[in-house]
């Protein structure tokens, strides 16, 4: 299990709590899970990391308690238009929790309104799984059930849909709740309820939520959500465990492809910009995920060593 202290983070030059690599460098979380993401997950896909997809990794597990080095949030909100790579971001999140958390035991869990829409991410997770051989080694994948588990024994990732057995009892570490503007129902109440307290026994657990935007009548759960995210991003409300990041399209502006951006670094600090609307880069394509994953061509990927439990290495090398 990593083991942090207060350092100067040798890639990113922050002074925040960081482990110490084997090559002696001191690592902080926020470059830890961005360069898990872009050198073991995407980079044998040819991928790379999208700008909003950066900030809202290192935002989540780099905001640190500075008394604990524990991670700040334990709810984060990211609302993003359709075909923007949210499938895929949120398809990576399991794996990371699985292998390089210190969470004892962890139990990952993606779930939706319905079982395709949660089949989608899964999807997403395996693919990255398929692609590394490194990480095939460490991960089974049971496709037929859509469940991964640590070959070790010692974690595992599963679905659940609102749709389906509402498993009570469950312990999530980790729970990706995805398109939650469809979460109409009362059964997806239940499950919402079931997935946040059963967080409460874990030492560092984390809920995303991930939507596009919906409807205040259709989805009384998601405007719930969605608006205490925005009063946290105006400052109307303040909360150091909620994230929030909301992309929204500005009327004004759509006729020139651009969409208006606001976010949160902190919980409670919002910020502005108009990024292209459709990221530029090779698009995935129907079938390989939802989203415009942005892509270097062929980018020159260096061996990076990345600690973890039985030290995990990235297997693709350009």
């Amino acid at each position: 299990m990593a083991d942090y202290r207060p350092e100067t983070c040798a890639y990113c030059l922050t002074d925040t709590w960081c482990e110490i690599r084997a090559n002696g460098k001191p690592q902080c979380r926020a470059c830890k899970v961005e360069r898990f993401f872009e050198t073991v997950l995407y980079a044998p896909l040819g991928f790379s990391l999208l700008a909003w997809q950066r900030k809202v990794l290192r935002d989540l597990y780099g905001t640190v308690h500075a008394e604990t080095g524990l991670r700040q949030y334990r709810i984060g909100f990211v609302s993003m238009a359709k075909k923007h790579g949210k499938s895929f971001l949120i398809g990576g999140l399991p794996i990371y929790h699985l292998l390089m958390e210190n969470e004892i035991r962890p139990e990952a869990y993606g779930a939706a309104a319905a079982k395709d829409q949660a089949g989608i991410v899964f999807k997403a997770a395996a693919q990255f799984v398929k692609s590394n051989p490194v990480l095939s080694a460490r991960i089974k994948l049971l496709e037929s059930t859509k469940r991964m588990i640590r070959r070790d024994g010692g974690g595992s990732y599963a679905v659940l849909s609102a749709d389906g057995d509402v498993q009570d009892g469950i312990e999530p570490s980790l729970a990706v709740l995805d398109e939650l503007h469809r979460w109409k129902t009362a059964k997806a109440d239940t499950l919402y309820d079931v997935i946040t307290k059963g967080v409460i026994s874990r030492h560092e657990p984390l809920v995303v939520e991930v939507t596009t935007a919906g409807e205040q009548y259709e989805s009384p759960l998601w405007f719930r959500e969605h608006e205490h995210a925005r009063q946290i991003l105006d400052g109307s409300l303040k909360s150091e465990r909620f994230y929030a990041a909301i992309w929204s399209a500005d009327v004004k502006r759509l006729g020139s492809g651009l969409l208006e951006e606001q976010g949160s670094a902190r919980g409670g600090e919002p910020f502005a910009r108009r990024p292209r609307w459709v990221p530029e880069g090779r698009s995935l394509g129907r079938g390989e995920g939802e989203g415009d994953c942005q892509s270097s061509g062929a980018p020159e990927v260096l061996p990076v060593q990345l600690e973890c439990p039985g030290h995990l290495r990235r297997a693709a090398r350009h």
